[in-house]
């Protein structure tokens, strides 16, 4: 809850200041900034929601794989898998 409390004041806070240097003709400062916020905002939604893959999720599913056939190839058993 906190976290998403903190996300909306950043959007707030983002469309605001995109706004302001628009209207200042600051036209490359404001796509930049949507850019960055955009970015932030991918970083904190996988807190948010549980569909979306976090870097965790996503060396999981690539290196599982290799890290399976590694133990095996080597007779390592670890009781996980």
């Amino acid at each position: 809850m906190l976290i998403f409390t903190i996300l909306m004041l950043f959007f707030v806070y983002v469309i605001a200041t995109y706004v302001k240097l628009w209207k200042q003709k600051n036209r490359k400062e404001a796509i930049v900034l949507l850019l960055f916020g955009l970015f932030i905002a991918c970083y904190f939604i996988p807190v948010i929601e549980n569909w979306m893959p976090t870097s965790e999720s996503i060396n999981t599913f690539l290196y599982k794989p290799i890290s399976v056939y590694v133990r095996s190839a080597l007779n390592i058993n670890l009781g996980v898998d």
